[in-house]
């Protein structure tokens, strides 16, 4: 079973939903949602908001339907997108985000920093960004660029 369908929750998700302040009203998005863990937890706290859930992954895609359905939550969208590709017309109050930093087995920076660039285009002022990533992943500098505040809100030896 892919590691996005698995029941569990890996310790970077755990550490991203323990610091994610999410809004009542918030209008979410969730790039690269696999199973859907962190866009259930949106759903959540953002009850009178929406939450957008896109994976490129049809199979992701799949589960987190499933997940939303068996969940009862009415205000989650879930799209198949590469990317925030699907809705890059909409704006969003908060994007959140744990990418994937393999693809065919290689290590690779290229997604998460599309993400952050996507995020970037689809937030309104103000909005919140969250990504969770492994200390040694170097994204900061890609969000410098495409962020006018960037902090770390959280982490441990092994995620920020």
């Amino acid at each position: 079973m892919p590691p996005f369908a698995s029941g569990e929750l890996d310790e970077g998700t755990r550490l991203l939903l323990e610091v994610l302040e999410v809004h009542s009203t918030d209008k979410a998005l969730d790039i690269g949602c696999g199973a859907g863990f962190i866009g259930l937890h949106v759903a959540r706290k953002a009850s009178k908001g929406h939450v957008t859930m896109v994976d490129a992954s049809l199979a992701a895609v799949a589960v987190a339907r499933q997940r939303v359905a068996q969940s009862g939550l009415t205000n989650i969208t879930v799209l198949p997108s590469d990317g925030a590709q699907a809705v890059l017309s909409q704006r969003f109050d908060l994007v959140v985000t744990n990418p994937p930093f393999h693809s065919g087995g290689i290590q690779t920076t290229e997604i998460a920093e599309r993400f952050i660039r996507e995020a970037a285009k689809v937030l309104r002022p103000r909005g919140r960004f969250y990504l969770v990533a492994n200390r040694f992943l170097k994204y900061e500098p890609t969000m410098r660029a495409c962020f006018k505040t960037v902090e770390e809100v959280g982490g441990n030896t092994r995620y920020k």
